[in-house]
C-alpha cells in the first residue's frame, strides 16, 4: 500500500519568499551583467555636468569594460592636476568617452602610450574630455575652461566623428553648445540632466537592473499607436543636408565661421582627427556610409586656413575593417584603434 502523498497549500509567505529570493538572485547576477547606471554631476569649476568623479562606470551591452572617472570629467585618471607634464586634450562625443573599452584602451591613452614609444613620455602627454551627444559647438565652449585649470595643456586634438559633427543645427542627444543657422552663432544652452535624483538612489542601492528595466518601459511608451500627438519636425540645416544638399558655398561659410571662431578661443595648436563614423551591420555584415571625399578634401580645405590641420583617419579604419563577412558584437571597439601618429 504506497503510502499517501502529504500536501503543502502555497501561501502568501510561500509566494513573497519565493518572490524576493528571485529579485535577490537577479539582483546579484545582473550587478555583473548589466550596464552601471551613469550619473552625472555639476562641476562648479567648469559650470557643466560631468560625470560623477571617483567613480567606475561598467559597460556590458558591448563590449566588457570598466571606465574610471576622475575629476574635471577625465577618464582612466584621477587627478589630472597632479601629473606635470604638457597635456594634449582629445575632446570628443561618446568615441573619446570609449564606455565599450576599457581605459589603457581609450583613444588618449592610446596617444599618451604611443608618445611613450616615441621616447616623449616624459614630456608628454593626453587626456580625453568625451561625452555621448558633444559636438564641436561644445568644445568652441569648454576649451577655454580648461586651459584656466592651470594645468599645462599644449595642444587640442578635436575628434570628429562624422562631418555632420560640425554643421549647424545637427542632431545631438543633448544641447549644450549649440551651432545655430540664420545668422550663424555660437549659443551655450543650459542643460541638466533627467531624473539625476532618481539615478542617484538606484545607484546607491546598485539597482541597475530595476533601473534599466523602467527605463526601457518608459522608452518604449511614446512608440505605442495609442500617442495621438507628436512634436512637428524642426526645420534645419542639418535636415537640409539629407533632403537639398547644401552647396559647397554655403559649406564653407558654415565651416569658415566655425573654425574662425575655434581658433579665437585659443592661441594653442588645434588639430581636427576626422573618423567616419562605425559602419552599420546588418544581416551580420559590415556597412559602409563615409562621408563624401570631395566634402572632407573642402572641410580640410577651409580648416587650413585657420591654422588648423585636419587628419583624416577614413583610411586607417578600411584597413582594419574585417571585411563583408560577420562581425562580432564589440566591432565598434576598433574605434579605439584609430592612432592619430
Amino acid at each position: 500500500m504506497s503510502a499517501e502523498k502529504t500536501k503543502h497549500p502555497v501561501t502568501l509567505i510561500h509566494i513573497l519568499t519565493s518572490f524576493f529570493a528571485s529579485v535577490l538572485v537577479i539582483w546579484g547576477v545582473s550587478y555583473y551583467f548589466t550596464d552601471s547606471i551613469l550619473y552625472l554631476q555639476f562641476d562648479k569649476t567648469l559650470a557643466k555636468y560631468i560625470h560623477q568623479p571617483k567613480s567606475t562606470y561598467w559597460h556590458r551591452r558591448e563590449g566588457f569594460a570598466a571606465t574610471y572617472h576622475g575629476l574635471y570629467g577625465t577618464d582612466g585618471i584621477e587627478d589630472i592636476t597632479q601629473d606635470p607634464r604638457q597635456k594634449i586634450v582629445i575632446w570628443g562625443d561618446s568615441y573619446v568617452e570609449g564606455h565599450q573599452v576599457n581605459d589603457d584602451e581609450k583613444i588618449a591613452q592610446v596617444l599618451t602610450a604611443g608618445l611613450a614609444e616615441q621616447g616623449l613620455g616624459n614630456q608628454l602627454m593626453s587626456f580625453g574630455v568625451g561625452m555621448s551627444g558633444n559636438s564641436v559647438a561644445d568644445y568652441y565652449f569648454e576649451i577655454p575652461k580648461y586651459e584656466q585649470l592651470g594645468i599645462n595643456i599644449a595642444a587640442h586634438i578635436i575628434l570628429v566623428t562624422g562631418l555632420s559633427d560640425t554643421l549647424p543645427d545637427d542632431e545631438k542627444d543633448y544641447e549644450r553648445g549649440v551651432f545655430e543657422v540664420n545668422p550663424y552663432r555660437l549659443v551655450w544652452k543650459e542643460w541638466h540632466p533627467a531624473n539625476t535624483s532618481t539615478k542617484k538612489v538606484f545607484k546607491k542601492f546598485k539597482l541597475n537592473f530595476l533601473w534599466w528595466t523602467l527605463r526601457s518601459a518608459s522608452l518604449s511608451v511614446p512608440q505605442m499607436r495609442f500617442m495621438i500627438a507628436t512634436a512637428p519636425p524642426r526645420a534645419s540645416f542639418h535636415d537640409n543636408l539629407r533632403t537639398v544638399p547644401p552647396s559647397d558655398d554655403e559649406l564653407a561659410a558654415a565651416w569658415s565661421f566655425l573654425f574662425e571662431k575655434l581658433r579665437s578661443q585659443t592661441s594653442l595648436p588645434i588639430v581636427l582627427m576626422y573618423s567616419p563614423r562605425v559602419p552599420t551591420i546588418k544581416d551580420g555584415a559590415v556597412t559602409t556610409q563615409f562621408d563624401d571625399e570631395g566634402k572632407i578634401a573642402l572641410f580640410t580645405s577651409v580648416a587650413q586656413k585657420y591654422q588648423i590641420p585636419v587628419i583624416n583617419t577614413t583610411n586607417a579604419l578600411y584597413r582594419i575593417l574585417p571585411g563583408n563577412r560577420a562581425v562580432p558584437a564589440w566591432f565598434s571597439q576598433y574605434q579605439a584603434k584609430l592612432r592619430p601618429f
